[in-house]
C-alpha cells in the first residue's frame, strides 16, 4: 500500500504539471512585427495571464501553434463563456495566442 501510494504521489507530480508557459522577454517581444499596432507587452502578458490562469484552471493548455486562426476564432467563444470572461478579455487571450503562433513558431508552450 506505501508503495502505491508513492507511485501514486509520484505520478501525479511528473504528469500533474501538464502543459507549462515559458515567459517571453519584453526586449524579445518588442523585436517582433506585430499584427496589431500599438500592441504592447503589457496586452501580451495579460492575455498570457489570462490564458494560463482561466484556460489553464479548467484543462490542460493547448499549444498556441496547435490549431489555426480559425479554429481559435471558433474555439474561443464557448471557453470564454465556460471561463465567465468577457469580450476583452477574449480579445486579450486571442491576441496573445496569434501573436505567440505567429512570432515564436516554436511555441512559448512546452
Amino acid at each position: 500500500m506505501k508503495k502505491t501510494s508513492v507511485v501514486f504521489a509520484a505520478s501525479l507530480i511528473i504528469f500533474g504539471c501538464g502543459t507549462t508557459l515559458q515567459t517571453t522577454a519584453e526586449a524579445d517581444f518588442n523585436k517582433k512585427n506585430h499584427r496589431w499596432e500599438g500592441y504592447t507587452f503589457a496586452e501580451f502578458a495579460k492575455g498570457r495571464e489570462l490564458y494560463v490562469g482561466s484556460c489553464g484552471g479548467c484543462h490542460l493548455l493547448h499549444r498556441p501553434a496547435e490549431f489555426t486562426e480559425q479554429q481559435w476564432s471558433d474555439i474561443l467563444p464557448e471557453m470564454i463563456d465556460r471561463a465567465k470572461l468577457g469580450d476583452a478579455e477574449r480579445e486579450s487571450i486571442f491576441r496573445f495566442l496569434i501573436t505567440t503562433k505567429e512570432s515564436y513558431p516554436s511555441d512559448i508552450v512546452k
